[in-house]
């Protein structure tokens, strides 16, 4: 028999008879393997015509119809839902732990509630942007890489042909400078706790403003850390969302020559928590060792408010310590080693503006005498000397 249809998208084909239909944009032509009998066309015709109709309302399954059909050219996958591929997709990942909690988060504020059940090839470019428009620059950015994670493995796996977060650009986000305290801020802040009987955590935020440890480094030190001799604090592990890392954020160890104020305090811990063995800081309210950073934010925005001073940012205490250190002197190389930081290069970039005013205009006196009028220069092998 020829190929001729017979009735809107049935053709004998062969030994079989071959439907057409159009699903999710294809044209496609599976053939069933019957005879192109009389009764066995017009059973084709009423399948073709529930398919259509399943189509329609959304409940075709391709491979429920034509399972053999599964490798030929032409199938259709069934087709999966977002929520199913973001499953998936964090089923895999291979990241820290803080870090999928913040990509599960941000999946279920912000892209769950929007394409849950949508079929993952009917989400468009304007939906995508639509969910960004209200969200500040750093936030939509960090929204962002789950849902182009997500995205990136459909296509990998063949689910869709091009990723609709492809022309979306990453905002541009004003990186704000640091804004630390001054010495007498830092004393008021101190006063203000202790006269509230917040004594661990007057001690918790003088070690901090006095060695520029990073939050998830300071919850995490223990007694083993602190050589009391030597005054030196062995920063090896941190702790983030309630659980520990054996490494800092750079993956490099360091120890702290502590200054007299943050051994001080380190010392008045040891009537509160040395006998335990475990963490020098602990949570006044709980009895424990911090298990994260929130609850101390809410001891420091108390304390500003009870002072009358702005409000900044717990990592400011971070800040403090650098700028108080190249203001009175110290040289940036010890203050960026005591800090952890991975390179010389972005430890200048931070914090440029107090190194250059740390020399109190030694070096602009230095030009100014060298280049006044009537100064006499002498030449040396390479230039003026």
């Amino acid at each position: 028999m020829g190929r001729r249809s017979l009735s809107g998208g049935i053709v004998p084909y062969g030994t079989g008879v071959q439907l057409t239909f159009y699903y999710r944009g294809k044209r496609l032509r599976p053939t069933l393997k019957i005879r192109p009998t009389a009764p066995n066309l017009r059973y084709a015709a009423r399948l073709l015509d529930e398919i259509r109709q399943k189509i329609a309302h959304g409940t075709f399954k391709y491979e429920s119809y034509f399972p053999e059909a599964r490798n030929a050219e032409g199938y259709v996958p069934a087709p999966q839902s977002f929520d199913a591929l973001a499953d998936r997709w964090l089923a895999t990942l291979d990241v820290e732990h803080s870090t999928r909690v913040s990509y599960e988060a941000s999946l279920k504020r912000y892209w769950r509630p929007r394409f849950g059940e949508t079929i993952i090839d009917e989400i468009r470019h304007s939906e995508i942007k639509e969910v960004l428009a209200p969200l500040k620059a750093k936030t939509k950015n960090n929204t962002l890489i789950p849902m182009r994670g997500v995205l990136q493995m459909a296509v990998m796996d063949g689910v869709i042909e091009d990723d609709p977060t492809t022309k979306i650009k990453n905002a541009k986000v004003q990186k704000e400078p640091p804004d630390p305290l001054t010495l007498d801020e830092v004393e008021t802040i101190l006063a203000d706790l202790r006269e509230h009987k917040l004594d661990q955590v007057a001690n918790y935020f003088e070690t901090a403003f006095f060695t520029g440890m990073r939050p998830s480094e300071q919850i995490a030190v223990e007694w083993s850390d602190y050589a009391r001799k030597d005054g030196l604090l062995r920063i090896h592990r941190t702790r983030v969302w309630g659980r520990d890392k054996p490494r800092t954020k750079t993956h490099q160890a360091r120890d702290i020559e502590l200054l007299e104020r943050a051994r001080q305090a380190i010392e008045r811990q040891r009537a509160i928590t040395l006998l335990a063995n475990g963490a020098i800081f602990w949570n006044p309210n709980t009895g424990k060792p911090w298990k994260d950073e929130q609850v101390q934010r809410r001891f420091w925005a108390a304390s500003l408010r009870r002072c009358g001073l702005r409000h900044r940012e717990q990592y400011q205490t971070r800040h403090t310590f650098a700028t108080m250190c190249l203001m009175n002197g110290a040289n940036p190389a010890w203050v960026a080693r005591q800090m952890g930081h991975k390179s010389l290069k972005m430890f200048f970039e931070v914090y440029a503006r107090w190194i250059d005013r740390a020399d109190k205009g030694l070096e602009k006196a230095r030009m100014d005498a060298a280049i006044s009028k009537g100064s006499t220069f002498k030449r040396g092998r390479s230039g003026f000397s």
